[in-house]
């Protein structure tokens, strides 16, 4: 009868010592999964904003330069400044195709660069290269 009990007891310890470091792996292996590097996600935001650009008729009517010039950055910048979180600064660059495209002053650190093509809507052919600058501010 006393053996039995030891048996019993030390299958008990086997089984709570697997579920502790299992727990202890399962926290580990959550913990270095759920942090995204700053890099993928600044790239992967950058690039829902930019397809936004281009599916959006009215940004991308003030991309391509239909509507008043001095009201393209705005419409453009507004929505970009909807769309990205407030610890993120951003400067957006409109550009012809084939003409240098002056990146400007940015912040020391990381700037992360994106751009896309944006070529015509329904009534013109004018593309544009549209270039936005995402860094931690």
């Amino acid at each position: 009868m006393v053996k039995n009990k030891r048996a019993w007891l030390r299958i008990m310890e086997a089984v709570i010592g697997i579920m502790i470091i299992t727990s202890v792996l399962v926290l580990l292996y959550a913990q270095k999964t759920g942090d995204k590097k700053t890099g993928e996600y600044i790239y992967d935001l950058q690039s829902k904003v930019l397809i936004d650009i281009g599916t959006n008729p009215d940004l991308r009517d003030a991309v391509l330069g239909t509507v008043q010039e001095d009201l393209n950055y705005t419409i453009v910048n507004d929505s970009i400044d909807e769309s990205l979180p407030d610890n993120l600064g951003f400067k957006l660059k409109i550009c012809n195709i084939g003409t240098p495209c002056p990146s400007g002053v940015y912040p020391n650190g990381d700037v992360y660069v994106e751009e896309r093509v944006i070529s015509s809507n329904l009534e013109i052919y004018a593309p544009k290269l549209v270039r936005l600058f995402i860094w931690e501010a």
